[in-house]
């Protein structure tokens, strides 16, 4: 009977092991949807091309309060195409949460500065819970590497915003 049980539990253990296995190289070869967290940055292939990649060096979550005059924040988004195609991309504000004060809100911007030349200078931030395109579109040459810097600042010099809040994530996607 011993030795029918220990036949029993090494089968098990093999189918185990056999099991685990496949379902960990299922896990590691799927590319539709990888993220990698490490530090301050994100790395996320999300696209349907399988050699992209978009790198959020400060994270794509921004969360802006209780700022004052003089208020500077730079967010870098980096996007490598490895294909064989040029690939367009659209960076855009998304989930935006903004509670400012209307009066005062010329004064919160945003400037974008890509070194593939790309330039977009002091932007309104978006006011309400809808979409707003930063840069579109963005054209990644095949094997390039673009990297765009995206500054917000408060530019006022004698308000302070201490009870308002604005919460919006950077999101790249594939155009087209």
């Amino acid at each position: 009977m011993e030795r029918k049980l220990l036949w029993i539990l090494c089968v098990l253990s093999i189918f185990t092991f056999t099991t685990s296995l496949f379902s960990s190289l299922l896990i590691y070869f799927n590319d539709n949807n990888h993220t990698r967290v490490n530090s301050n940055s994100v790395t996320s292939k999300i696209t349907k091309y399988k050699k992209s990649m978009i790198v959020y060096e400060n994270g794509k979550h921004v969360d802006i309060r209780n700022i004052g005059a003089g208020f500077d924040a730079n967010y870098l988004v980096s996007i490598t195409n490895d294909n064989s195609d040029d690939i367009s991309f659209q960076i855009k504000w998304d989930n935006v949460k903004n509670d400012w004060n209307p009066i005062d809100y010329q004064n919160f911007i945003y400037s974008v500065n890509c070194d593939n030349g790309a330039v977009i200078d002091n932007q309104s931030m978006p006011f309400s819970s809808e979409e707003k395109v930063i840069l579109s579109p963005l054209v990644v040459s095949s094997n390039k590497t673009v990297s765009c810097g995206i500054r917000v600042r408060y530019n006022s010099n004698y308000l302070e915003q201490t009870s308002n809040v604005f919460t919006a994530d950077i999101d790249v996607l594939v155009v087209g």
